[in-house]
């Protein structure tokens, strides 16, 4: 999930919900009673809904967090002075 950008992220986490909701009707289909499947079969999505958004809310907080406090936009800003780029390797 490393290669995922913005949608992709959504989509996949969109994936996941509906795959888990498709995969409790097994559960009841099949008769059995395993670990798993009792997972399978408790599981709830609005819970799992609620913990995708907090997931989300929680990832852009760090990120403005980190953007803020560890002034990434100073440390990648490329320093012009009077229209010239500033540079200390370079010789004047």
């Amino acid at each position: 999930m490393a290669g995922l950008r913005g949608g992709g992220r959504t989509a996949w986490a969109a994936v996941r919900v509906g795959c888990g909701g498709w995969a409790r009707s097994f559960p009841a289909a099949s008769g059995g009673n395993g670990a798993f499947r009792n997972v399978v079969a408790n599981f709830d999505i609005n819970t799992a809904g609620f913990a995708i958004v907090a997931l989300f809310i929680l990832v852009w907080v760090a990120a403005l967090a980190h953007w803020r406090l560890g002034r990434v936009e100073t440390r990648w800003t490329i320093p012009i002075r009077d229209g010239h780029l500033v540079s200390e390797t370079l010789e004047e």
